[in-house]
């Protein structure tokens, strides 16, 4: 219990709903494989980590039941809402009823969105349509250094947290991440700005394009919108921008699949700088990774524009 409580702490990532990810492992058997191998001690008489996979998932699943690793699917914080407001009443209470109403209207939503992603990946593959398709999500930070089997003495001991923002082209079958240290946040700024880059190395870009991000305030708010009419309305880039959202926590997205091969190549190698974590993503088949990315300001781009109408505002001459 120490040595996992330690390891949340020191490298753990704290979310909105409150739940922990722990970056860089796709399952809790991963992470119990890894803290064997390093020999890790536990104090006051340091002796070495010797438990079983069984005993260490026990205490897991029973002291961190919000703590979880990037191959496990956390609760969606409206089921389990649900869900336990349900477990609560009887069958003859009318809110009963209601909420079991609510529940299958939200599982609806879900799955009527979920198909919806599909498709347009479907229609993107045929290639019989000039727009394309673009998944975009943020995959876990991973840290550096990391080192395999060997005690290294670094001068500081703070590890540097490294942001993946990613992105899927559909219609290249092609996976693209952006790299960038914690100093700057996964807010809007860096959102719009690793997409800016994605679409301007791209050559003959579509008429159209169809976006798809997870439902996240900062892919939702007024500044990418903003973005999005100016690339439409006054730089004349695109004809059309159709914007769609997913909902967290039910099922896999593709983006999921391009993340996997990228944490297995984290955890079998050893890692000092974001060009060898960027030299990482390209070794994995279909995927490209690009390190040192530049970030602009676009609050300030739209400084005193975001206000009422979106067509009111003016790119700076």
């Amino acid at each position: 219990m120490y040595v996992l409580q330690q390891h949340i702490t020191e490298h753990g990532l704290v979310e909105t709903d409150g739940n922990i990810l722990i970056s860089g492992f796709g399952t809790k058997e991963s992470l119990y494989t890894y803290l064997i191998s390093t020999g890790i001690t536990i104090p006051p008489d340091n002796h070495k980590l010797d438990v079983s996979p069984k005993y260490f998932l026990a205490i897991w699943n029973s002291k961190f039941k919000h703590v979880y690793c990037e191959g496990d699917e956390p609760k969606c914080p409206t089921c389990g809402k649900l869900e336990n407001e349900i477990a609560k009443l009887k069958r003859t209470d009318p809110l009963y009823h209601k909420l079991c109403a609510e529940r299958e209207q939200h599982l609806s939503k879900v799955h009527t969105q979920y198909q919806y992603s599909v498709h347009l990946q479907e229609q993107a593959h045929s290639g019989a349509y000039n727009w394309w398709s673009i998944y975009g999500d943020y995959k876990g930070a991973l840290e550096i250094p990391k080192t395999i089997g060997r005690n290294i003495i670094f001068e500081s001991k703070a590890l540097l947290k490294v942001h993946y923002s990613g992105f899927l082209i559909d219609n290249k079958d092609i996976f693209y991440y952006y790299l960038h240290p914690e100093h700057w946040s996964e807010d809007s700024n860096t959102v719009i700005s690793t997409l800016h880059l994605l679409l301007s190395q791209q050559t003959n870009l579509p008429e159209e394009i169809r976006l798809i991000f997870d439902r996240h305030g900062t892919n939702q708010s007024n500044l990418v919108q903003a973005y999005f009419e100016w690339l439409v309305r006054f730089e004349k880039v695109f004809k059309r921008i159709e914007y769609n959202t997913t909902v967290a926590y039910h099922g896999k997205s593709r983006m999921d699949q391009g993340n996997s091969p990228i944490t297995l190549e984290y955890q079998h190698s050893e890692k000092f700088s974001i060009a060898e974590l960027a030299e990482g993503v390209n070794k994995c088949g279909g995927h490209k990774g690009y390190s040192s990315v530049a970030l602009w300001d676009w609050e300030d781009f739209f400084k005193g524009k975001i206000r009422g109408k979106l067509s009111q505002i003016r790119p700076k001459s």
